[in-house]
């Protein structure tokens, strides 16, 4: 800064640069101090050349630090224009989902295949329902058939061809009569 004052050159940026950068500032004053101390003693002759060099390296120092911020001004602006633009793409997904959520499944294909699947499910369970019905009607019969058959061979053995065994070797429960009646009255109905 002393080493920008003897020549002259002083701008508002340089010392902007130069008070910024302390340390910078330290080795300008710590160099200036020597020149004034060689400026004193004729001897050494290089007290321009050194002064030229300071100002030539304070010069490039300063139009880093210009372009070095211009360049951050740059990155700024380009950040903040990205985050806005992230807001506005964040709010569009919210409200296209929330459509989708909340939309209604108003397509008439679907419709009508859903309702062909749900035709054949009702006619598959009606299936069902009818052979196992039809199952319990025949095992009923084939019971009433294994009681005649038991009952003729009781008569086969009372006319003396084989000894007789009881004609009821378990008596039929009430409940179960019961439930053999319902039964033929349901697979008679179908």
């Amino acid at each position: 800064m002393a080493a920008q004052r003897l020549s002259g050159r002083t701008t508002g940026q340089q010392t902007k640069a130069a008070t910024s950068q302390p340390h910078l500032q330290l080795a300008c004053n710590f160099e200036a101090g020597g020149t004034q101390q060689n400026q004193q003693t004729p001897s050494t002759p290089s007290s321009s050349d050194l002064l030229e060099r300071l100002l030539k390296e304070n010069s490039e120092l300063t139009e880093r630090v210009t372009s070095l911020s211009q360049e951050r001004a740059t990155l700024k602006h380009k950040l903040t224009c990205l985050e806005r633009q992230l807001r506005r793409t964040e709010n569009e997904l919210a409200k296209v989902t929330a459509e989708t959520e909340n939309r209604p499944i108003n397509d008439v294909t679907s419709n009508s295949k859903v309702q062909r699947l749900y035709e054949r499910y009702l006619r598959a369970e009606s299936f069902r329902k009818a052979l196992v019905y039809q199952k319990r009607y025949l095992l009923l019969l084939l019971g009433g058939f294994q009681q005649c058959e038991q009952a003729t061979l009781c008569l086969i053995a009372n006319m003396g061809a084989r000894p007789s065994p009881p004609l009821s070797s378990s008596p039929r429960r009430p409940l179960g009569r019961f439930r053999a009646a319902v039964r033929v009255v349901i697979a008679v109905s179908r």
